[in-house]
């Protein structure tokens, strides 16, 4: 009778168990280098301020309080900090998938005079950046300057997610923008 091919296991030599154990080790090692930094904030924020002066590492609070955290929540700044990131975010990211999905949908179209001009006009910067200088001189003279704008407009186009976006448009059969029309 053949013995079920499934069932075969090769045995294991004492090398395998030293490469499992060198392994386990290893990934332990780097569990515990990747969490201490972690755990160590976490102590400090959770622990008394005149004891996280004295020093040490440690990954719990030695004197524990939560004043830390009442003095940052009852700050009215942290609550407009808050405010301008979540708003950054959600129009960002509104605008810039607007945005660059119409350029992207704009090049992708075969009938477009110009496209490729207007191609070139997109991958060239992509490339070839401006610089810190420039870019700095741009935004002082479009007035974003301690401006929320200046958070939003520079962002609205990524030129990497339009050529994306342009190349799933491209792959859209013609006939179902007959059919839209």
């Amino acid at each position: 009778m053949a013995k079920n091919p499934n069932k075969i296991r090769a045995k294991r030599v004492a090398s395998d168990y030293v490469i499992d154990i060198i392994m386990i080790v290893t990934i332990v090692l780097v569990l515990v280098l990747t969490l201490y930094p972690f755990l160590n904030s976490l102590a400090i924020s959770l622990n008394d301020s005149n004891d996280t002066t004295l020093g040490g590492l440690t990954i719990y609070p030695r004197k524990f309080t939560w004043r830390n955290y009442e003095l940052v929540f009852t700050n009215q700044k942290i609550w407009m900090a808050y405010f301008i990131t979540i708003a950054r975010t959600v129009i960002g990211t509104v605008g810039g998938v607007l945005i660059t999905g119409m350029l992207a949908f704009a090049i992708s179209r075969t009938n477009l005079v110009g496209k490729k001009v207007y191609a070139m006009l997109c991958l060239i910067p992509m490339y070839f950046g401006g610089g810190l200088m420039p870019t700095y001189f741009l935004i002082l003279n479009l007035g974003l300057k301690n401006n929320f704008l200046v958070y939003i407009i520079p962002a609205l186009v990524n030129l990497w997610n339009m050529i994306l976006m342009r190349s799933y448009f491209q792959s859209l059969p013609e006939a179902l923008e007959e059919s839209a029309l």
